[in-house]
């Protein structure tokens, strides 16, 4: 268990509720002694004060700077130390210490930062954070709320020793978390580098995921037996053994016409490198829950296998085969001596593939005339072909939330940029859309 009971021994002050029931706590660099976080003024100088008190429901506005934890999972290894994140409790960053509401925050100028850097001869924490998952008296009682993370960075984690293999950036096995304007950096595992999501329920909504390592599978994500939505964020420059941004498994059967268990929508996977599937690699199985992902509206390019798909690998070689699921997406400039773009089985659909060999409904093997490929500005041209070349009914419903409207059923309202998908009135239904307002091929509208 965390070494915390010292923690809630000297910071027992009452709390002020934040709506009636749940508190909001305050966390400031340097803030001195004796706080109960209740304010700025009175802020905890440690996040890891503010987390042994939080429970769930509760909310924890953390100031820029660099925050480091303490407390550890194993009294004796120093290494252990992690941000043990209670079952539905919200951190937020992003802030410079005086904000009253949320809209007060400037985006970028107050980096709030999560760092596995521990300092002198300590190294590194195997797990910059660790989700706690719901207890089963929350879960039968049908209150588990979401944990959140929003507008933080977090990097510097290592889980290369055995028995802290998985997750050098985040640690998720269980639980409902959804991610906001974060950044995974730099973070290292054997397996899931960036995050190892398993378990539960994920939602990760405009982050940017770049320069995590995974030894065996997944740089950036390590994605098992979840449910797993992406949108509107940039998987660049991560590495692993399979699945240089990516890595799935063990993901149940996607019902016909029913919501994707696992999906990258209006996202950007580019520069990653593996030995297989250079950005993705979805696994197969002995049994029923192979690799199962969905590519909707996004772009794959750039990237590199030394020995086989350099963009999406689908292992087909199992009694249960993979399955990749590519739609109004591109995958074009991957680069493989084997299957240069994709490897094994996947359905393509009104999708623009750098292979020609590939075929499927609606879809086209041309340049997609990006504005600046050398500089990896991978919007489209106004004379790309890939504008208006999507299929409107192919649009997935907003998953992730990505407009922050609270309608997870909608259409994919916005591309990676937050621009509209649809410039044209709907019609006719929910996914009426007259010809003159196609959707285009890839993350971003032309």
């Amino acid at each position: 268990m965390l070494v915390v009971a010292a923690l809630l021994t000297a910071t027992a002050a009452a709390a002020t509720p934040l709506d009636g029931t749940h508190t909001r706590f305050h966390v400031r660099k340097g803030a001195g002694p004796g706080g109960n976080g209740l304010s700025w003024e009175s802020a905890f100088g440690s996040l890891d004060l503010a987390l042994a008190r939080a429970a769930s429901g509760d909310e924890v506005w953390i100031a820029e700077g660099r925050h480091v934890p303490s407390q550890r999972v194993q009294a004796q290894d120093p290494r252990s130390a992690t941000f043990f994140i209670p079952a539905g409790v919200r951190l937020r960053g992003g802030f410079e210490g005086f904000e009253a509401d949320l809209g007060q925050r400037v985006p970028g100028a107050a980096p709030t930062v999560l760092t596995g850097e521990l300092g002198g001869a300590f190294g590194h924490a195997y797990h910059v954070v660790t989700l706690g998952a719901p207890t089963a008296q929350q879960v039968a009682q049908g209150i588990v709320k979401a944990t959140e993370l929003d507008a933080l960075e977090i990097s510097g984690g290592r889980a290369d020793t055995p028995g802290n293999l998985r997750g050098g950036g985040i640690l998720a096995e269980g639980g409902f978390l959804r991610m906001t304007n974060c950044a995974l950096l730099d973070n290292r595992a054997a397996m899931g580098g960036g995050a190892w999501l398993a378990g539960g329920t994920f939602r990760l909504r405009g982050c940017i995921l770049r320069w995590n390592h995974a030894a065996d599978r997944g740089g950036a994500l390590g994605i098992q037996a979840a449910v797993c939505h992406v949108a509107g964020s940039r998987l660049a420059s991560n590495s692993a053994d399979r699945g240089g941004a990516a890595y799935v498994h063990s993901i149940a059967t996607d019902a016909p016409g029913g919501t994707p268990h696992v999906a990258f929508q209006s996202c950007v996977l580019a520069d990653n490198m593996a030995r297989v599937g250079g950005a993705a690699f979805l696994q197969g199985s002995q049994g029923a829950g192979a690799g199962r992902a969905w590519f909707q509206s996004s772009t794959v390019a750039f990237n590199r296998a030394f020995e086989r798909s350099g963009g999406i690998h689908a292992r087909v070689q199992t009694p249960a085969a993979a399955e990749s699921h590519v739609h109004n997406s591109i995958v074009w400039f991957n680069d493989a001596p084997l299957d240069p773009e994709l490897g094994g089985g996947h359905d393509l659909r009104f999708s623009n593939i750098g292979d020609a060999w590939w075929t499927g409904v609606g879809c086209l093997s041309e340049d997609p005339l990006f504005v600046d490929a050398s500089a990896r500005d991978l919007r489209l041209q106004a004379e790309s072909p890939c504008v208006d070349r999507g299929d409107n009914g192919l649009l997935p419903a907003d998953l992730a939330d990505l407009d922050e409207d609270g309608n997870r059923w909608e259409p994919l309202p916005e591309d990676a940029a937050g621009r509209r998908r649809v410039r044209g009135p709907m019609t006719s239904g929910l996914w009426g859309v007259p010809p003159s307002a196609l959707t285009d091929q890839g993350a971003h509208e032309g």
